[in-house]
């Protein structure tokens, strides 16, 4: 995003080159200044070439415009095309901030199904070793039968403990990924369903990912820049046009100033 600002405001000043310049300007001043300094030769009846003092004001406004100027017209161009490529840069990160915290979310999402699925087939287990017990009592199992439950049963409960751990590393990599605290207890609201992705055909995709894709889009911007910034270069050996004018109020001092302009 600050690189994008840099980009903005790197736009608008190639394009203040070719918006119009106002200044304006006043001045007051005493003089006293030596004729032959400036070879200049003594008038009639006088004796020193020393002149002045007088005074002199000036009050002035200054306008300026570029109405041509192809090395100034290319350099906004190539900054317009930058600006657009920091704004796709930017999108990109989004994406794959998006990327990264959709892809930590689903990895969690499934590691609680895994768990939720794990506590139902211990519940399952649970129950055929009670049956099995309740068999034996009645002489219609054996023993072995029993253990045999009993093992499966402590087999699942060990894989509870291991679904747990594996959830609660999973929810802290989630709370790393999107920025709040590692110790934070969060619940997830949202399941996504399952839904097989829909095929593409290699030549569509990357039509279209030509089209969408925002760092391919960078790309291109940047290359455009730079060939405006090779014509840049050459229309500094071509002509440029421009107008300028000025007009405000000179003379000896305020009250006296006549209106002039150029």
């Amino acid at each position: 995003q600050q690189q994008t600002a840099l980009a903005r405001a790197q736009y608008r000043r190639q394009l203040s080159a070719l918006l119009p310049n106002v200044s304006g300007n006043v001045n007051e001043s005493l003089n006293q200044i030596n004729l032959a300094a400036f070879g200049i030769p003594l008038p009639a009846g006088l004796t020193s070439p020393v002149v002045g003092p007088f005074g002199i004001f000036d009050a002035h406004a200054n306008m300026s415009e570029t109405l041509l100027d192809f090395n100034a017209i290319n350099k906004v161009r190539a900054a317009s095309e930058n600006e657009r490529a920091a704004k796709f840069t930017v999108q990109d990160a989004r994406e794959l901030v998006v990327l990264l915290v959709g892809n930590q979310y689903l990895l969690t999402v499934a590691s609680a199904t895994r768990l939720d699925t794990t506590k139902a087939q211990l519940n399952t287990a649970q129950t055929i070793f009670q049956q099995t017990q309740d068999l034996k009592k009645a002489g219609v199992a054996a023993g072995i039968d029993v253990l045999r439950s009993q093992v499966q049963m402590q087999t699942l409960q060990q894989r509870v403990l291991a679904a747990q751990n594996q959830f609660e590393q999973q929810k802290m990599s989630l709370a790393r990924t999107i920025g709040i605290p590692v110790a934070q207890q969060i619940q997830l609201t949202d399941n996504v369903p399952y839904a097989p992705l829909t095929a593409l055909n290699l030549e569509e995709a990357l039509a279209h990912a030509y089209q969408v894709r925002p760092e391919f889009r960078a790309a291109e911007s940047r290359v455009r820049s730079a060939e405006l910034a090779v014509r840049a270069a050459k229309g500094e050996a071509l002509p440029t046009v421009e107008l300028n004018g000025q007009a405000g109020f000179i003379g000896p001092a305020p009250g006296s100033a006549e209106y002039t302009y150029a």
